[in-house]
């Protein structure tokens, strides 16, 4: 009889043991889910910082020299990094006016407005936009490394992956 009750305290104790590595396990579930909430909501407080930073610069210097056209992309890229493309294309469309002053600036309004579109899967008004980027190009407007990829991306999304495989060819 001892030697049954000597293995029900063995059994006890592997039950208990399998008890605390479950608690354990449970506890190094939530730490990580916490950590991953987290590291979730600090990317997104450095969106938003991003974003309110691009506003900023876009507002203060709507009339300003130093304003590019890629500064607008910048901004219109932060929303559609946040899947926001009204926001995105809102920037483009309040903006178009300075844009249209410069074939850097049509290049711009033309390629972040098909890649919005693109993105809301508007494929033929992507589309209707990409060719209209490509015309500028072709004019002799070389564009940025980064709206060529927003264009490269584009392009793809709206059917016209040869184009989108020259554009990345460039880049690269």
């Amino acid at each position: 009889a001892q030697g049954h009750h000597v293995e029900g305290d063995v059994g006890d104790l592997h039950q208990h043991q399998r008890g605390e590595h479950r608690e354990r396990d449970a506890d190094r579930r939530h730490q990580r889910r916490a950590q991953a909430e987290q590291e979730q909501e600090d990317g997104h407080h450095r969106e938003q910082g991003a974003q309110a930073a691009f506003d900023a610069a876009v507002r203060k210097g709507r009339n300003s020299i130093f304003l590019k056209p890629d500064d607008f992309a910048n901004l219109s890229r932060v929303y559609l990094d946040q899947g926001d493309t009204e926001g995105a294309a809102r920037v483009i469309q309040e903006n178009r006016k300075v844009l249209q002053e410069s074939d850097d600036g049509k290049l711009v309004a033309a390629v972040m407005t098909g890649l919005a579109h693109s993105r809301a899967g508007n494929v033929a008004e992507a589309e209707r936009y990409m060719i209209e980027a490509t015309r500028i190009r072709e004019t002799g407007v070389p564009g940025s490394p980064d709206l060529l990829l927003d264009m490269a991306e584009g392009c793809l999304r709206a059917g016209m992956a040869e184009e989108s495989a020259d554009l990345v060819g460039e880049v690269a």
